[in-house]
């Protein structure tokens, strides 16, 4: 991301040892903002020994356990004592606010569950940023996404129908390479298989073809392995219609059932608005493992 000309960077997640913190401080020098994440007076004390020896500045959040029960403080009084001690390293360290993440909750189906979930989530963050407030202490830090995803398209409102509040932006891009009209269940098969769509989600949905144009009977994406997708007609369709796969060759826009590996997935990400290309987007910051 720095090197492709991004200078203000999130370090989302914590990490541990002088060498890391080295390494972030190179990204200071040269000409970028660094902001990490803290649950530990111990990694705060790397950080600021780190910004100390190299003259740096960073920036600092400290995380709040809101119900993913993963990372984080838990406690009220935890978050305070970790600002505090942030705050003391100051202007090496600099106190600007909390993640208070709960990515569990963005997978609940039910509108009654979730609403009662992500109201704690609100409530704990709530109360942990007016105990900083009240005691001098920095807390303004918001943050959003980029992709919605097939998961997350799963979810329902409060009337027990699907959301449809947010529009899709991330899709892949497969074509038809085999078909079978005659079997017992119809089939088309795609060349995106668990190299191109992550499925630890879910599989991703079958939207349109490239043009945008909707397919002429609904089709449900299978596994079929790692080149391979396996698309079949929907039970009710097929128990009422005349099943009319698509042609070979004919290009599809999957929904991926999770947004952040497939992305990872892949070398470039293109940007296309009226079937036509404006961008081609490097994805220089993906796993080295892919």
């Amino acid at each position: 991301m720095f090197h492709g000309g991004v200078r203000d960077l999130l370090l989302s997640n914590e990490v541990y040892g002088e060498s890391r913190y080295e390494r972030m401080a190179r990204l200071v020098q040269g000409g970028a903002q660094v902001t990490l994440v803290f649950d530990s007076v111990e990694t705060v004390g790397q950080a600021a020994k780190i910004a100390e020896d190299r003259n740096v500045h960073f920036r600092a959040l400290v995380e709040v356990n809101v119900g993913q029960d993963r990372c984080g403080v838990d406690t009220v009084n935890e978050v305070v004592h970790l600002a505090k001690t942030i705050e003391s390293y100051a202007p090496r360290l600099q106190m600007v606010g909390i993640q208070a993440y709960h990515g569990a909750a963005q997978h609940i189906r039910s509108y009654d569950e979730k609403t009662t979930v992500i109201a704690d989530v609100a409530e704990k963050a709530k109360t942990v940023r007016d105990a900083l407030l009240e005691r001098g202490l920095k807390c303004d830090v918001p943050g959003s996404y980029l992709f919605n995803d097939a998961d997350y398209a799963r979810n329902r409102g409060q009337d027990g129908e699907f959301v449809h509040d947010w529009k899709q932006s991330l899709y892949v891009l497969t074509t038809v390479v085999s078909k079978n009209e005659k079997a017992a269940v119809p089939r088309a098969v795609v060349d995106a298989g668990t190299k191109a769509v992550s499925v630890d989600s879910g599989s991703p949905l079958v939207h349109a073809f490239l043009n945008g144009e909707k397919l002429p009977t609904p089709l449900e994406y299978h596994g079929g392995g790692d080149e391979h997708g396996i698309l079949k007609p929907q039970q009710h369709v097929l128990d009422a219609v005349k099943v009319a796969l698509p042609a070979l060759g004919s290009q599809l826009l999957l929904i991926p059932g999770h947004c952040d590996p497939t992305t990872n997935m892949y070398d470039h990400l293109v940007g296309y608005r009226g079937n036509r290309v404006e961008h081609v987007w490097e994805i220089e910051a993906r796993g080295p493992g892919n």
